[in-house]
């Protein structure tokens, strides 16, 4: 895996193989960067803000930052892909680059299918990404890709749509209301299921359970408000904690950092 920190750019690559996969070893989570999947082996599906994509080998999904997403897997069947993790900063010419992540609705857009395309050089690109060790070869390689993923974004086609069940309509509500006081029983009444079959409806789609994937969406919207200047002692509630002590023991666990700390580093 070779990484590039360069200009305030980072970029990482790595080419991997799992025999034996499991769901276990692919949880719902988020990244700070971008990130680019090219699945190219395998049996398995995508599930990204509770939409699911199946994939084909040559797929290649993309999620932005904080977009949360994981693995749906068949245990017997081998699993390869290459993984491009990768953040411009505030570069506005890199930046504007990245039209396909950034504009579309969360959980949308995320999968491309190369074999639908005539003469398309996405998967040559990450291919040849990734076998290189030296950081200007890959970021070389990462240009082309990003332009050519524009276009095809440009021209509405080919991305595959998602399969949309319930869970899709739960994860748009508690994004659109996380400030708010909702609860496991008040989103239950809101969609008129018991609490029970709400949470069995949520593990199953996303592989977590429904209130661990508030607290997560919480926790990534307090770490904006920080990287903002907001203060530790006044963004909990807007970010829906009902007090200081409960926001302050979540976020160190989850990010390994307090508040103030990861203010700082921001």
């Amino acid at each position: 895996m070779g990484v590039v920190i360069k200009m305030n750019i980072v970029l990482s690559s790595t080419r991997q193989i799992t025999p034996k996969p499991s769901i276990e070893k692919f949880p719902l989570h988020t990244h700070d960067n971008y990130e680019i999947i090219c699945f190219l082996s395998g049996s398995a599906d995508y599930s990204v803000e509770g939409n699911r994509y199946k994939l084909l080998p040559g797929d290649i999904m993309i999620m932005r930052t904080n977009e949360s997403h994981h693995l749906i897997v068949k245990a017997d069947v081998t699993y390869e892909r290459i993984i491009i993790n990768f953040n411009f900063g505030d570069d506005p010419e890199l930046n504007a680059l990245l039209a396909p992540f950034n504009n579309r609705e969360a959980g949308e857009k995320n999968l491309y299918r190369p074999s639908l395309l005539k003469e398309s050089n996405l998967i040559f690109c990450l291919k040849k990404l990734s076998a290189t060790q030296d950081p200007t070869r890959k970021f070389c390689w990462l240009l082309p890709f990003l332009e050519e993923l524009n276009c095809i974004f440009e021209s509405g086609k080919p991305y595959e749509a998602p399969t949309k069940d319930k869970t899709t309509h739960i994860i748009s509500y508690i994004n659109d209301h996380l400030a708010e006081d909702i609860s496991l029983t008040s989103i239950a009444e809101e969609f008129f299921i018991s609490q029970n079959h709400l949470n069995r409806l949520f593990k199953e789609s996303t592989g977590t359970t429904l209130w661990d994937y508030v607290t997560l969406k919480r926790l990534i919207l307090a770490r904006d408000k920080l990287s903002l200047g907001e203060k530790p002692t006044e963004i909990y509630r807007d970010s829906g904690f009902n007090d200081y002590a409960t926001f302050f023991r979540a976020y160190r666990k989850h990010f390994g950092v307090s508040p103030k700390a990861s203010k700082v580093k921001i």
